[in-house]
């Protein structure tokens, strides 16, 4: 798989007392897959979209669990759609935890799959910190289309397939930031 050069290990300007290295963060396991079949030339009928991946982040123990759905036509995914991301409660025991987590994923121009991240973390003792990166991921994909070309009415005339290889991308370089908020 390839991706453009990350807004790609975020090197974070953040003092953490243990260490001298600022934490990196990386979707791991991102898949994406998606269908829709036409139950003639011009309607549309089932469909869906789906993307998963987990947010690693060094300074926190447990990784977030991200996925997505759509049922939206061409199973497109729509940049107003916020997706809420899953991660475990603070236990009480650990120096910093997953605050809050979403995404956006943006297919509505042909080829092109804009990912934005929000991640926030707290560390006790030291704060509050946010993150928001944009990536246009450009992952291997496959599609394929079957046409049934003797239509018969109320029978499926196509059905559009696209699998993507599984694989991840790290956030780093200067566009991405990491901010201390509180």
């Amino acid at each position: 798989m390839r991706f453009q050069p990350l807004l790609a290990t975020i090197l974070f300007p953040l003092a953490f007392a243990d260490t001298a290295n600022s934490p990196g963060l990386e979707l791991a396991n991102v898949t994406f897959n998606s269908y829709y079949t036409f139950v003639s030339p011009s309607a549309a009928g089932p469909k869906l979209g789906s993307i998963s991946f987990a947010i690693v982040n060094d300074a926190v123990d447990e990784p977030v669990l991200c996925d997505g759905y759509s049922t939206n036509p061409w199973a497109m995914f729509y940049p107003s759609e916020e997706f809420y991301c899953d991660y475990p409660e603070s236990s009480g025991y650990t120096e910093c935890w997953t605050s809050s987590a979403s995404f956006y994923l943006d297919t509505m121009t042909p080829g092109e799959m804009n990912l934005t991240v929000q991640l926030s973390w707290t560390c006790a003792g030291q704060g509050v910190y946010t993150f928001t990166a944009w990536e246009n991921l450009n992952l291997d994909c496959l599609s394929w289309t079957c046409t049934n070309d003797i239509w018969p009415k109320n029978t499926i005339y196509s059905n559009t397939t696209t699998v993507c290889e599984q694989d991840s991308v790290n956030f780093g370089g200067g566009g991405a930031k990491a901010q201390k908020v509180g």
